[in-house]
Parts: C-alpha cells; structure tokens; sequence
C-alpha cells in the first residue's frame, strides 16, 4: 500500500497537484495504529472538495497504481465518505480531522490526516457492542484499535480519564453499548495501569441493565492481569 501511494503521490506532484485526504477504517489500523500488519485497501474522506481535474489525476493514478501493485480496482475508495454524509456528519468529521492535523503520510503531492479519533473510537466500540446480528463479531484488532484510539484521547485530554458522557454526547447517532465501553475500561487499566474511562464503573449493575451475563471477557482480563503479576 505504501509503494502505491508513493506512485500516487508522485504522479500527483507532476501534475502540480498536492492533495490532503483523511484516513479512516483499517488503512488507520496498518498505516498509524500499528495494529495491524497490512491492508488491501484505504478509504478516504478529502479535505476539502476536489476540483474536476484533481478528481480525475488522482482516479487515473490510482488505477495505474491498482494494475502496477497488483491491487483491487477499488484499493483508494470513498465509501466511509458517503457513510457520513447519510448521519449528516461529513462536514463536522472533516472539520474536526483538519483541527486535529494528525499526520500519517506525507510526501510531495500527497498528505494524509487521521480522522478524529472520538469519531475513530466510536465506530470501533459500535463494532465491539455487536448490536447487529448479522455483522460478523468483533475481532480482537477491533478492541487493541480501541485501545489505542482511547490513549490518543487521553493523551489529547493531558492525561485524563474520558468521560463516558463525552463519548455518548458525541456522533450519538452512532450507537455504543455500555458493555462496549466496561469491556475498553477494564483492558485499558490493564495495559496502561491506569484509566482511560470515566463514568463506567459500576460494571454488574451496567451488564444488568443490559441483559448479559457472558462475563467471559472479564475472566480473560484477570487472567492477563495474573500473567502480567
């Protein structure tokens, strides 16, 4: 994906071009997170609207990067874009990702910004809450992403816990269960030794209020609390 983007970039610089595009899904995961080792494919959100001749650069430079690497015809897409302009979100993720100014990849012709992390850690915990049935569960990447998206924010925060509240307040169209975040809580604590929530503590009366008593992944964290003693 790197050797891709780097053709892109420079196939971008000579048409004086530079274009400033925000990562998001598992391209963040691989190309920032560290999470995970590689991914097939990067989803973009631009910067700001991208003129007719700059839409058609970067499509054709990506479709020659797609044959030259040996990459999927969709490898640089839009779809997380058109997501958020159905929550009616696009313009205030944008604004935010273009504040938060986290770069990930930079080079001549090509800047590439992580997309607001409280954005970031809400998808990730809608997928660790498993709300729909018919979505695959979630993966163990999905919980060290959220882990990882948590520290970001505590760090931004200067060290301190996030709110459960901010974190309901924000994007509330995405929807987070509290096991989701008693279950980031308590590996949080366990990896950092410290919190990164606050306002999710009372957890059996949290996991009453939502019917589930499948307290396995508590029993895994006290077992790598163990290892870690």
């Amino acid at each position: 994906i790197l050797r891709a983007l780097d053709y892109v970039s420079e196939r971008l610089s000579r048409r004086a071009h530079h274009m400033t595009l925000i990562v998001t899904g598992a391209a963040l995961s691989c190309l920032h997170l560290k999470t995970i080792s590689h991914c097939s494919n990067i989803s973009i959100i631009p910067a700001c609207p991208l003129t007719p001749a700059q839409m058609s650069s970067l499509a054709t430079a990506a479709k020659k990067a797609a044959k030259k690497f040996n990459l999927g015809a969709d490898w640089l897409h839009n779809r997380d874009q058109t997501k958020l302009a159905k929550l009616s979100y696009l313009k205030d993720i944008t604004h935010a990702s273009l504040l938060q100014n986290d770069v990930i990849y930079s080079t001549e012709g090509l800047t590439l910004l992580s997309v607001e992390y409280t954005y970031a850690l809400k998808v990730k915990l809608a997928e660790i809450s498993h709300m729909d049935p018919s979505l695959p569960t979630p993966s163990s990447v999905a919980i060290d992403d959220a882990i990882c998206m948590l520290n970001w924010l505590v760090t931004k925060f200067r060290g301190r816990p996030i709110p459960k509240g901010y974190l309901k307040y924000r994007y509330p169209r995405i929807e987070i269960s509290d096991s989701a975040l008693l279950r980031l809580s308590s590996m949080y604590i366990w990896k950092y030794s410290t919190r990164g929530l606050c306002g999710v503590n009372d957890e059996w009366l949290e996991w009453r209020r939502e019917g589930r008593y499948d307290l396995d992944w508590d029993f895994r964290t006290w077992e790598l609390r163990d290892d870690k003693s």
